[in-house]
């Protein structure tokens, strides 16, 4: 059955594997598989991933304090990008990447991992960032544009004071 609750720091989350249940399936080259789950898993709801689907969520035992979620770019055996798997309610990277790969196969390769502040998954949330791979996504501390726009328009004040200085 699906455990559903109130919003957990505001994110509306539906559980469909509590932790401990198995979860199975059949991979696309027609596998069976079953895995038993580390972490409560399930999706959020009015969100959309990569596959049109929810975005799948993993929920530790700290859902209602912990401040800060880890999102992994999930990839297919090749290497391209799969979807986004939200790991949230765990107070380390280290405890979130746990309830993750022991809820898979052994030697299931972790994807590129984001840490994020609740606020900011919101955030991806809502603008459909979670539907492409968030690892690859520029970040400012990378000379960020800000640095380049600033140094450009100090550049420019002589010119154009010169210019009004000629008229």
């Amino acid at each position: 059955g699906h455990l559903s609750g109130d919003a957990v720091q505001g994110l509306n989350i539906t559980i469909e594997n509590p932790k401990g249940s198995v979860r199975s399936g059949t991979s696309p080259d027609g596998r069976a598989w079953s895995n038993t789950m580390a972490a409560h898993y399930g999706y959020v709801k009015r969100s959309e991933a990569a596959d049109g689907d929810h975005v799948d969520i993993f929920v530790g035992p700290d859902a209602a304090t912990a401040p800060t979620v880890w999102v992994v770019d999930q990839t297919n055996p090749d290497g391209s990008y799969d979807e986004a798997k939200i790991l949230f309610g765990f107070n380390t990277e280290a405890e979130a990447l746990a309830a993750y790969k022991g809820s898979y196969d052994a030697g299931w390769k972790v994807g590129p991992v984001t840490a994020l502040s609740v606020d900011e998954l919101k955030a991806a949330l809502a603008d459909g960032r979670l539907k492409k791979p968030l690892a690859t996504a520029p970040k400012n501390e990378e000379g960020g544009s800000a640095d380049v726009s600033s140094v450009a328009g100090q550049k420019h004040l002589p010119d154009r004071a010169s210019a009004i200085g000629a008229l």
